[in-house]
């Protein structure tokens, strides 16, 4: 069963239920820099990776699509914080 935490300001948090006693909350907005792969290039941010929970399918493959082809998403993001970059 999906279980959300939510905040004064309007978001929802998805509660994940591990194993035993633990619970992890998701945040509900993703950390994107696809389309500002020169600037993490530039601070010398090689690796790269995607963690995907509750999303579809289909949803993982554009944000992958997205990310090869340097786009932004089409949905609010978080970036990495100012000071590896300026926002």
């Amino acid at each position: 069963q999906d279980v959300k935490f939510g905040t004064s300001y309007s978001c929802m948090f998805p509660i994940m239920k591990e194993y035993g006693h633990r619970n992890i909350i998701l945040n509900s907005i993703p950390t994107y820099m696809g389309d500002r792969q020169a600037e993490l290039k530039k601070e010398n941010i090689r690796h790269r990776h995607f963690i995907f929970t509750k999303e579809e399918c289909s949803d993982a493959i554009s944000v992958i699509e997205s990310y090869k082809k340097g786009l932004p998403l089409r949905c609010d993001v978080r970036r990495i914080g100012s000071r590896f970059l300026a926002n």
